[in-house]
């Protein structure tokens, strides 16, 4: 839950911040089509590690993998909070966010299926992607209402605050770090990895 709603608040929050007029003080006056194509080095960067990804939970197991991920994500976040300077430099967090969700997706059903018993592994990974949803629905309502809470006035029109978006971003940053922490909680499992 808690990494899908890190992944989705970065939908959120990369495309409207890039697409809002400089002249609020942040932000790139960016089309959609520029807004929407800001995130396509995050989607590359997750199919580039989510292979590579198998011989980390080979090697030290899908809990600690899972974590890595999510401590790689939490890092993106706190590198978003202050760079806001250029378009490169939300381009590069949000690569950042890619490869941490991309390890932390690809780590979440090894740790499933090592937990999980033959006869439920069904239902334990169709719970996953409930969880996920919930995480992701959780995100659009949290930072909708953080967004829309904390706006400055351009003329007529409010628009959100950089605080605004820095305030999602810091929650998404400690959504992370506890995802990262309460994974290592899950006590390593005997049974072969699935």
């Amino acid at each position: 839950m808690l990494f899908g709603f890190a992944l989705f608040a970065s939908m959120i929050g990369t495309a409207s911040f890039v697409e809002t007029p400089a002249i609020a003080g942040y932000g790139f006056g960016a089309s959609v089509v520029v807004g929407g194509l800001t995130m396509l080095p995050s989607g590359i960067a997750m199919l580039i590690v989510s292979p590579l990804t198998a011989r980390l939970i080979t090697a030290w197991g899908p809990s600690f993998t899972l974590s890595l991920g999510a401590l790689v994500v939490a890092a993106g976040w706190v590198y978003r909070i202050f760079a806001v300077g250029s378009l490169t430099e939300v381009i590069i967090g949000s690569a950042i966010i890619g490869i941490g969700t991309g390890i932390g997706y690809a780590a979440i059903p090894s740790l499933i299926n090592a937990h999980t018993p033959p006869s439920e592994i069904a239902a334990a990974n169709g719970l996953n992607s409930l969880f996920r949803s919930l995480g992701s629905s959780l995100a659009a309502a949290i930072g909708a209402s953080i967004l829309a809470a904390n706006t400055v006035l351009l003329g007529a029109v409010a628009i959100p605050s950089l605080s605004a978006y820095r305030i999602l971003f810091v929650i998404c940053a400690v959504a992370s770090l506890c995802a990262a922490i309460i994974v290592l909680f899950i006590p390593r499992t005997k049974r072969a990895i699935a």
